[in-house]
């Protein structure tokens, strides 16, 4: 074994230390009654663990100090993902702030977004919701039909967004807007920090067969905001949003990485107690 695979197992053995360590009491056991995965009660022990994980110094990786972050090596960043999901500790409300937001307001936001937003998503304060998904514009997110129109200091957003996780609890949203009708693909979309509290904002549940709706719709209705929450340049928003993508991506996948360990193990017990 390397010095460097030593130095990582060793910190795996030191998170999976402290995660076993300050989990809910009885977390994971039958006699556990967890609240429902979509209730405001499972929204607020996502935000009760994150300040635990913020405390401890096991979130805010990568980000700059006067920011609010710590810097750790992405193979550490990694463990830490694949331990929490391995232990199916409590999911924080920050999955999308930490993914999505804090990365393309760190790449591409003003001086004064990253000082105020990207603290308190770290520390678990407030939450976070992408509007990029449209009904026509999915897997092909250029295709956006959502308007933002310049009135002054401010934008005039319409259109609807789909598919967003974190739709009723987010204080804040990322959305991708069309700024420019006439600009080529690529060219003609701006990003914007939306307080998902406006005026104009219509937010709808979608419901799923188990009742569930962990996804909603939202509806812009000449919803207002102003240029200084822009991110990034005009007509320059597709280099946001890949940011935010291939972080979302890339993050998520040590994350699920972990989470299918926790289920072949599962399943691995499941079998050796059962007959066949």
């Amino acid at each position: 074994m390397t010095t460097d695979t030593a130095k990582l197992e060793a910190f795996r053995r030191e998170v999976r230390a402290w995660i076993r360590a300050n989990l809910p009491k009885g977390w994971g056991t039958p006699e556990y009654k967890a609240p429902d995965p979509f209730s405001r009660e499972a929204h607020e022990l996502g935000k009760w663990w994150q300040k635990k994980l913020y405390e401890a110094g096991y979130t805010g990786f990568g980000y700059p100090p006067e920011y609010g972050g710590i810097v750790r090596p992405p193979e550490e960043i990694a463990i830490i993902r694949e331990e929490l999901a391995r232990h199916g500790a409590p999911p924080g409300p920050q999955s999308l702030g930490l993914l999505v937001a804090a990365p393309a307001l760190l790449a591409h936001g003003q001086e004064w977004q990253k000082k105020r937003f990207i603290p308190k998503i770290l520390s678990g304060e407030e939450s976070w919701a992408e509007y990029f998904s449209e009904p026509n514009a999915g897997s092909d997110i250029a295709n956006i039909q959502t308007t933002a129109v310049r009135d002054g200091d401010e934008w005039v957003i319409n259109g609807q967004k789909i598919w967003t996780s974190m739709w009723e609890f987010a204080d804040f949203g990322l959305i991708a807007c069309k700024t420019d009708p006439n600009a080529p693909r690529h060219r003609n979309l701006t990003c914007f920090i939306v307080d998902c509290h406006s005026p104009g904002l219509t937010k709808l549940p979608l419901r799923q067969m188990t009742g569930n709706a962990e996804f909603g719709e939202e509806y812009f209705d000449n919803v207002r905001v102003p240029d200084k929450n822009r991110v990034g340049e005009v007509n320059q928003g597709w280099a946001v949003v890949l940011t935010a993508l291939i972080s979302e991506r890339s993050g998520g996948g040590a994350f699920w990485g972990g989470g299918a360990a926790a289920i072949t193990g599962a399943t691995t017990r499941l079998a050796a107690v059962r007959a066949v």
